[in-house]
């Protein structure tokens, strides 16, 4: 219970927190309540880079020592979590986001664009793959919030359909547009929910456990970035969680002789899934090939092995094959989670993502609860504490980029996790050892 208070109140310290990097042109509200109060911050607190730097460092801190104490718990009771409004757990966790929901996107600004992007469309009735916000400047003084008024929508038109449905629930009402937007970014989380728990029963035969759930819908990395910071990581990610949760599902061996139109089915509808979260973001286009393997292995390699072996005369028993084609099935259905992750990695490394912003890391956190390596799991942690630390250059610097506060937080993001790769390397190369001997 102690551990549930303490990891409430610094999160209603951290709302409180962000208010003070509230831009200083935007007025959320007139309520002379809240006026007061953001004045008073402002005054006290904007331009000292020093205590805001301190303050957020302490509270990310907290975070994650809160997080790593709720983990430790967890980790010994197997307890399988089903989602019902009956159950505490889910009404703990509402407690615990519920001072999100009431936060300032302190971070990022990208919040800004996903609402001008959608407003461009519904109010003026241009496409903003083609426009960009700097030619409304002149009449439209919602582009005042933005800090990237010069490009076109970065991302894919699936996403600026599914931004349509808050920007015209707001009614053109920034506060109500803001708040549509933080209820489409819970329903992402609850949809990699269900992802997830498909995903556990393809592997696991089970749901997941609490603490299998926790290590990624409690990270602080995920609450702030996603529900905090409005980010859209996770509507490309529920998807292709899904998705790939579908094809191993098609792949295991008492599925393979189902009737064809029934796979067929299955394998178009995880490809449209998998449509579906490239149309967010281009990144899950990494998960191409598996289903292109996936698609010969179950359409093909199983069915037309005898005739391959006759085409080219090779004297392999049937059942040797049959065997073999087993064996890539478990051992793809096994690995396949840190395969995905470490694949999604990659393109964290390119300078379109600069090395890489704090919330891209969400495409590999999605995959934690499925890892089996231990050291490659605890990497995984390390680098969402890392990247959440990220921030602390920019924040020091009085919220400007630099080339010098760039290279310090790429410094920042991947110190911890090498330094732990480097005192572990003995049993990450045991692990690696292990893996090649299966």
């Amino acid at each position: 219970m102690i551990i549930f208070i303490l990891l409430v109140f610094v999160l209603i310290l951290y709302s409180l927190f962000s208010y003070i990097l509230t831009e200083p042109n935007l007025v959320l509200s007139s309520n002379p309540l809240y006026w007061n109060f953001q004045l008073k911050i402002w005054d006290n607190f904007y331009h000292n880079s020093k205590f805001i730097t301190s303050s957020y460092i302490l509270l990310i801190v907290c975070l994650f020592v809160l997080y790593i104490w709720v983990i430790s718990i967890l980790k010994n009771r197997k307890v399988e979590f089903k989602l019902s409004f009956k159950s505490i757990y889910l009404w703990a966790y509402a407690a615990i986001i519920l001072p999100l929901l009431l936060s300032y996107n302190a971070l990022s600004h990208d919040i800004f664009n996903y609402v001008f992007n959608a407003r461009m469309v519904l109010k003026w009735g241009y496409n903003p793959h083609i426009k960009s916000a700097i030619d409304f400047v002149q009449i439209d003084d919602w582009t005042r919030f933005m800090h990237n008024i010069h490009t076109t929508a970065p991302y894919g038109y699936g996403w600026t359909v599914l931004s349509l449905i808050p920007s015209y629930l707001g009614f053109e009402k920034l506060l109500a547009t803001l708040f549509s937007f933080k209820l489409l970014m819970l329903l992402s989380m609850l949809f990699l929910y269900f992802a997830l728990q498909h995903l556990s029963k393809t592997l696991n035969k089970r749901s997941l456990y609490l603490y299998e759930l926790a290590l990624v819908f409690l990270n602080p990395l995920l609450l702030i970035e996603v529900v905090s910071n409005y980010h859209n990581d996770l509507w490309m990610m529920a998807p292709a969680v899904l998705a790939v949760s579908m094809i191993l599902r098609l792949m295991q061996p008492e599925l393979l002789k189902r009737d064809l139109r029934k796979k067929v089915l299955y394998f178009l509808m995880a490809c449209v899934l998998l449509l579906f979260s490239v149309s967010i973001k281009l990144v899950t286009v990494v998960l191409v090939p598996l289903f292109i393997f996936a698609f010969a292995f179950v359409f093909f390699l199983d069915k037309y092995s005898s005739l391959i072996k006759k085409r080219f005369n090779i004297p392999i028993p049937q059942q040797f094959i049959s065997t073999g084609l087993l064996f890539i099935s478990t051992w793809i259905e096994k690995y396949i989670p840190s395969i995905i992750a470490f694949m999604l990695f990659i393109p964290l490394l390119t300078q379109r993502s600069q090395q890489f912003l704090p919330w891209y890391f969400l495409w590999i956190l999605v995959w934690v609860p499925f890892i089996k390596n231990k050291t490659f799991k605890m990497v995984i942690l390390l680098f969402s504490i890392s990247s959440l630390l990220r921030y602390v250059p920019w924040l020091n610097n009085s919220f400007e980029y630099t080339d010098e506060v760039q290279l310090q937080s790429r410094v920042i993001t991947w110190i911890i996790p090498i330094l732990y790769i480097f005192t572990n390397i003995k049993d990450a190369t045991k692990n690696i050892k292990k893996i090649g001997r299966m």
